[in-house]
Parts: C-alpha cells; sequence; structure tokens
C-alpha cells in the first residue's frame, strides 16, 4: 500500500465521524454541512492524487484493513465527546494521554536496551516533547469547544502540515493538481465552521 493510501486514511475520520453522527442523531442532515465535509473530501483526493495509484490485487485486503484505522478514529472522536469528563484541566487530561502512552512504549524501550539518545539529540528530544505537549493541552481545549465532525479535521491539518515539511524541509513540492486542493480544504473547513 502506497504512502498516498496512507495519507489519505488521516482524511478519512472527517467522512466516517460525519455519517456516524448522522447515524445517531448528533448531526442533522443539512446542505451546508455536507457540502462542508465533501469539499473537504474532495480537497483531500485532489491534494493526494499525484501519490495515488491503482491498488494491485495483494493489497486490496490491506487496503480494507488499514480503513479500519479512520473508522476507529471516528468512532473514537463520538465516544470523547461522549465519555469525556466534564470540569477536569486540560493539564491533567494531556498529561494523563501522555504518560499512558509513555507507559505503553515503556516496555518496549526496557526489552531493547533503553533510550539510546546522544546528547546533540537531547535538544531535539525535547522539542518534540514541548511539542506534543503543547498539541495535547490544545486538541483538548479543541475537543471541549467544538463538535467531534469539526475536530475530525484534525486530518486534514495533519496532511497539509505533511506537505509543508516535505517541500520545505526535503525540496518534495507538490504536484500543481496538489494546489487545487488546498483551497477545497480551507473552504469546506470555514463552511464547516459556519453551519
Amino acid at each position: 500500500m502506497g504512502t498516498g493510501y496512507a495519507t489519505l486514511l488521516y482524511t478519512l475520520p472527517t467522512l466516517f465521524t460525519w455519517l456516524m453522527a448522522l447515524a445517531i442523531g448528533w448531526e442533522k442532515l443539512s446542505g451546508p454541512r455536507a457540502l462542508a465535509v465533501g469539499l473537504g473530501v474532495a480537497g483531500a483526493v485532489l491534494v493526494l492524487l499525484p501519490r495515488l495509484r491503482l491498488a494491485a490485487p495483494a493489497e486490496f485486503g490491506w487496503l480494507l484493513v488499514a480503513l479500519g484505522s479512520p473508522l476507529f478514529l471516528a468512532l473514537c472522536n463520538l465516544l470523547r465527546k461522549r465519555y469525556l469528563p466534564e470540569g477536569i484541566d486540560n493539564a491533567m487530561l494531556a498529561g494523563s494521554q501522555l504518560l499512558a502512552g509513555a507507559l505503553t512504549l515503556l516496555p518496549w524501550l526496557l526489552f531493547n536496551g533503553g533510550l539510546d539518545v546522544p546528547v546533540v539529540g537531547m535538544r531535539w528530544l525535547a522539542l518534540q516533547v514541548g511539542l506534543s505537549v503543547a498539541a495535547s493541552l490544545l486538541y483538548f481545549q479543541l475537543q471541549k469547544l467544538s463538535s467531534p465532525v469539526f475536530l475530525s479535521q484534525l486530518g486534514y491539518v495533519i496532511m497539509l502540515s505533511g506537505l509543508a515539511g516535505g517541500a520545505l524541509l526535503f525540496g518534495d513540492w507538490p504536484a500543481p493538481v496538489t494546489l487545487l486542493g488546498i483551497p477545497l480544504l480551507y473552504l469546506g473547513a470555514r463552511l464547516l465552521a459556519r453551519s
């Protein structure tokens, strides 16, 4: 399965979250919201079009398995909104999430001899930790303030950040057709925020 498909999976939780929210009655079917989600998905496809290729028959099964990831992300978007404890500070939520992730990795680190980071790499590690903390704090604030469908657009932000990072850091400039998708993503997000 190519990187285009893997990246496209980051964009599907918005569609799946919206469809699930419609199914359980958290969202009402409206033209502006449908258009917003459709613009976002169309923009994502245009952004990724140069990287997509037809899946080989042997990859089709893996592609179906990989679709489980955005489906579960969509389900998690709804479950977090429903069961997010009220009155708990974002720092507590973010800290708990990051601690759970660290504890999950601890057995792997112990089994593989620990974290061997050269002194020079410690600055990059500290930067990454700081960015992870900031992102987690912002994520939980956004979770409290927005709908699950709006929050699910983070996949678009991740995709566009990766696109910008690839261009600026590695000289991997997007194809012209990719640039056509960016305004659609923006319009979809803007319309979703207003509807």
